[in-house]
């Protein structure tokens, strides 16, 4: 079959894109990456993933925190409880109006909405960056002098603000770094962006340390 009669029975077939194929498409890669990390640290709990990090990994050591999809601040609060050096710094982005676009079935557009409230954490180490990432990234980083450890925790759900944050902060990270994501289980989603972003700008960060949702890896923390 030539190139051009496969392309116009695929047009008849598939008039408009479709996330659900698309997702579909891209779900053996999960399996080929859970396969291809079969060997380091996995945890059945996102808590005893992070002590797990903060313990082996950071080893109580003073961070630059940067969190990317706050919602009501729990993961948030969680590493403050964590990292308790005083020289450590949390920053919290969120527009906390919402999801900016549709996700998987369940979560469309304005999913996790707080109607722009931001929660209550109770440190003086944390700061929340409200708005879109897209308006406040920027200008964080014009500003943003490192003094420790980054460590980056993405639970932005979205290909776009996923793929943003990454390519926003890559100047900004140092071997050592730390990124993790809370949903790399969603192909054309954190998973997606990630593997962009390391093709596009031929990095190799390196997996330490997962969550899985039976043989696949739900949750990830990379080194830089």
């Amino acid at each position: 079959m030539d190139l051009r009669k496969a392309e116009l029975i695929s047009l008849f077939l598939w008039r408009r894109y479709s996330p659900t194929f698309d997702r579909i498409n891209r779900a053996p890669l999960l399996k080929v990456f859970a396969e291809e990390n079969s060997t380091v640290p996995t945890f059945s709990d996102r808590s005893a993933h992070f002590r797990f990090i903060e313990k082996e990994v950071i080893r109580d050591a003073p961070i630059d925190y940067l969190e990317f999809g706050v919602y009501r601040g729990a993961t948030l609060r969680e590493w403050t409880e964590l990292n308790r050096d005083p020289s450590s710094r949390f920053f919290g982005f969120d527009s906390f109006e919402g999801l900016p676009e549709d996700w998987i079935p369940g979560f469309s557009r304005g999913a996790f909405n707080l109607e722009g409230k931001a929660p209550q954490v109770d440190d003086t180490r944390v700061s929340l960056i409200k708005g879109l990432f897209q308006n406040t990234l920027p200008t964080f980083l014009s500003r943003y002098v490192r003094k420790n450890r980054i460590v980056v925790h993405i639970d932005a759900d979205l290909y776009s603000s996923t793929l943003f944050v990454l390519v926003n902060i890559h100047n900004i990270l140092e071997p050592g770094d730390i990124i993790m994501f809370d949903d790399f289980l969603d192909p054309i989603g954190e998973f997606k962006a990630f593997f962009d972003y390391v093709k596009s700008f031929n990095v190799k960060p390196k997996l330490i340390s997962a969550v899985k949702y039976g043989k696949l890896v739900y949750k990830t923390a990379f080194v830089v």
